[in-house]
């Protein structure tokens, strides 16, 4: 198993679980240009983990999931949050996401 650590513009960090030719990719708060650099091209994208929903550690979420076609997984409470830009902080920081 291997974990690359990838810092975001956030000061937050972005993830990349791979094992056996999966990868699991962590609070995608990096942009796909930035991920796709650090999973070979054998290596299979699995799905999303979001370990809660504020903005900084879901920025990419979308452009990620739209790219590599896998699941998102999260708490029932995060999803919530992912879902709501009223509690994800995308508005205070002044994003529509």
């Amino acid at each position: 198993m291997k974990i690359d650590c990838i810092n975001s513009m956030f000061t937050s960090n972005c993830y990349l679980v791979h094992y056996n030719n999966n990868v699991y990719i962590i609070d995608p708060s990096v942009n796909i240009n930035v991920i796709s650099k650090y999973i070979k091209e054998e290596e299979i994208v699995k799905g999303i983990l979001i370990t809660h929903g504020h903005i900084d550690h879901i920025y990419y979420l979308n452009e990620v999931q739209d790219y590599y076609k896998c699941k998102v997984y999260t708490s029932l409470y995060s999803k919530d949050i992912v879902e709501n830009n009223n509690h994800n902080f995308a508005y205070e920081m002044g994003i529509n996401k």
